[in-house]
């Protein structure tokens, strides 16, 4: 009997112990689980953090360029809009801003102050500010030798940083999802004895983790590409408008040289600077079109004028500059923005002389109720 009841005593301290050992390895396991997923969700933040500042950064470039850009050609062409060089300032001035409150935030995620790596990514916000106060005071030379160069140092110094901090967060990323993954494994066997109903809990939870981090890569790519497609629009349009400038610089030289002495040459030369000053104004005058456009300050002016003139006032520059350019058009009232329908004639007509081939004419005629205006050519066409 004293057998029995010690041999049952035993056998009740040993389920009891096992029961114990199982509960304890249970709890841990989900302590464990808890601890990687509250890991990996400070990492996420600390790689959104990352992400986020890049972007500021490179959309701050990228404005200060173009307000750096607009802001010469105004001072150049004192004629222009002025509006586009203040709506690109400010814009500039918000990119600013949105670069120094992700500053924060990196640095709250990161941990960053008082080291080197603070003091480079200090430095191009600084850089940044010191360009559009050159702006701001009229000094255009120093606030593009700033862009062309300390601008351009500190960014590539800032990149470098955020990049390493954020790649060393994927990796500990990494880590945390492997620990939690081994542990999943432990947890899901313990689980299946003892609480299946926490197992469908924390299955969902996963499941809502990964949903978010799927979001937010999708995020960070949408902000890559955007970035990309910035980056590329600026330098496309920096190559379009050396272009003719280079060559309205080449012909104004040979006058001044001397190089054309007589009357005719003179009369090409200038007449060649009038075309591609021609071409330059229409080309700045659609970069100040899109950034209005962007910033939702785009406005139109709509009035009745005459269909005729406003044709005859768009190519009248080409026509003066030697262009044949035929007109066939039906004189008739139209309801429109008159400068935005100049500035679409002129356009056309320019992408007519560059992609097609003479002869080149503009037709316009009312067509049940609507005035129908065509541009042509007989090229092959783009």
């Amino acid at each position: 009997m004293i057998s029995n009841s010690a041999t049952r005593l035993k056998a009740a301290i040993l389920a009891g112990g096992l029961a114990v050992a199982v509960i304890l390895m249970a709890v841990s396991a989900i302590f464990a689980n808890a601890y990687g997923a509250k890991r990996a969700s400070q990492d996420a933040v600390a790689l959104h953090q990352a992400e986020t500042l890049l972007a500021a950064s490179a959309i701050l470039r990228t404005q200060v360029g173009q307000s750096a850009l607009i802001s010469t050609y105004v001072d150049a062409q004192p004629t222009s809009d002025a509006s586009a060089a203040g709506v690109a300032r400010a814009e500039a001035g918000a990119a600013l801003d949105q670069f120094d409150e992700a500053v924060l935030r990196f640095e709250d995620s990161y941990e960053v102050a008082g080291t080197s790596e603070q003091a480079q990514i200090a430095a191009f916000g600084n850089s940044a500010g010191e360009v559009l106060a050159n702006i701001d005071a009229g000094d255009l030379d120093a606030a593009n030798g700033l862009l062309n160069a300390a601008l351009n140092v500190d960014y590539a110094d800032l990149v470098g940083v955020v990049v390493s901090a954020r790649d060393g967060t994927v990796n500990d990323l990494a880590t945390a999802q492997t620990v939690v993954g081994r542990v999943s494994e432990i947890s899901r066997f313990l689980v299946a004895f003892l609480i299946p109903s926490a197992a469908i809990l924390l299955y969902r939870a996963a499941a809502r983790r990964q949903n978010k981090q799927k979001e937010l890569e999708a995020r960070l790519e949408a902000q890559r590409e955007l970035n990309k497609a910035k980056d590329e629009f600026v330098a496309s349009v920096s190559h379009e408008l050396r272009t003719p400038l280079t060559s309205i610089y080449g012909f104004a030289q040979l006058l001044g040289d001397g190089a054309a002495t007589d009357p005719a040459t003179t009369r090409e030369l200038v007449g060649l600077i009038r075309g591609e000053t021609d071409e330059l104004s229409r080309m700045v005058e659609d970069l100040l079109t899109a950034a209005r456009a962007d910033a939702g300050a785009l406005a139109y002016h709509l009035e009745a004028f005459s269909a005729r003139t406003g044709v005859e006032r768009a190519l009248a520059p080409l026509i003066k500059g030697g262009e044949d350019i035929r007109v066939d058009v039906v004189d008739a009232q139209v309801y429109a923005d008159d400068f935005r329908f100049r500035q679409i004639v002129r356009n056309l007509v320019s992408n007519a002389r560059r992609y097609g081939a003479a002869p080149i004419g503009v037709r316009g005629l009312v067509v049940n109720g609507a005035y129908q205006l065509t541009v042509y050519d007989h090229g092959q066409g783009v």
